[in-house]
């Protein structure tokens, strides 16, 4: 567990946290450890969206720089990446890396291929109808946009966009979600049960470090970006260790599980309020996830009666309104014009 950041400055800055997942894909193909990095990069065709990527050079590495907060299907070709039959890396969310475990269940070749597996702290994302909100306030919609950035330069940096008439645009990096108060944000239910934010089930994540979870304004514009990393696995350990002594990884200090509570403490509250959501579901009839290794019981043990309540009964409200109920994402691009 590190508090640390790409050398490169322009990768540090560009990816917009720190640049250490970015930069060790990059020195992963440098190395010739694998020969692609299975990924995900901005759509052409819904500039709020993420498509998969593959990037074989650094400069495709770039061209995937940068958080994408909408939804991203990077697993949909999944099958088509295995058939290449090379060694990759592979970056996505928490939930995808899960799912490339559970795959591996199935299809040996998952083990044999894919070498590493990275992954951002995540918080969820931004569902579509909250993301037409956010630019009909704006008097815009999503065919109207010409660039789209969910992050700017600096550590957060604005969500800046622009539209077919010449217009600028800046916002604050949380707007999108509903607002700079937490309180406000709106996430897909599916978020609200994921109980592995922190990406577990991967050989290395890394997330943002902000004081109680919330850049400081004040000096974000001069914020470069540092990562909160964990290490999880000896796959992980022995790449970033390279990394580390090749100059391409700068350790700014090592910390221990109670510095993360400084900065991405919402994980831990997640993970306890996790049983009694799941409780929730359960009661209704409804899907309830299934996990191994998360410990969600001994979290929840820390819950008070009030606090279990609390959450049961929002959850059950949430399933009663239609608040739970989700249409898959639709966004405007074809597989086969991505490939």
């Amino acid at each position: 567990m590190v508090r640390a950041h790409a050398a490169d400055e322009t990768t540090r800055i560009k990816a917009a946290s720190g640049g250490v997942l970015t930069a060790l894909a990059k020195f992963l193909l440098d190395q010739s450890e694998v020969a692609f990095i299975y990924h995900a990069r901005q759509s052409e065709d819904d500039l709020t969206f993420g498509v998969p990527h593959i990037s074989r050079t650094a400069a495709d590495v770039a061209h995937g720089t940068s958080s994408i907060y909408g939804p991203t299907p990077i697993l949909e070709i999944m099958s088509d990446v295995l058939d290449i039959g090379e060694p990759f890396a592979f970056i996505g969310k928490p939930c995808d890396i899960s799912a490339v475990r559970n795959l591996a269940r199935y299809d040996p070749r998952v083990d044999r291929l894919v070498k590493i597996c990275m992954t951002p702290v995540c918080g969820g994302i931004v569902p579509p109808p909250q993301m037409n909100d956010f630019l009909a306030q704006r008097q815009t919609d999503r065919d109207n946009l010409t660039r789209f950035a969910y992050r700017g330069d600096m550590c957060p940096g604005d969500t800046e966009f622009e539209t077919r008439d010449g217009h600028k645009h800046t916002a604050n990096f949380f707007e999108p979600y509903g607002g700079i108060e937490e309180t406000s944000w709106q996430l897909p239910f599916r978020c609200k049960v994921c109980p592995d934010g922190p990406g577990e089930a991967a050989d290395i994540s890394a997330g943002d470090i902000w004081p109680n979870d919330v850049p400081d304004w004040e000096t974000a514009d001069e914020d470069k970006g540092s990562n909160a990393v964990l290490v999880r696995s000896a796959v992980g350990r022995k790449l970033f260790d390279a990394a580390v002594e090749a100059g391409v990884i700068v350790i700014e200090e090592d910390v221990s599980p109670r510095y993360y509570d400084t900065c991405q403490h919402h994980h831990v509250k997640k993970k306890q309020y996790m049983r009694p959501r799941y409780d929730a579901l359960l009661e209704a009839g409804r899907t309830v996830p299934r996990t191994a290794g998360l410990r969600l019981d001994t979290f929840a043990a820390d819950l008070d009666d009030e606090t279990y309540h609390w959450q049961k009964s929002g959850t059950l409200s949430r399933l009663q309104s239609g608040k739970a109920d989700e249409l898959a994402p639709k966004a405007r691009w074809d597989r086969k014009s991505n490939d």
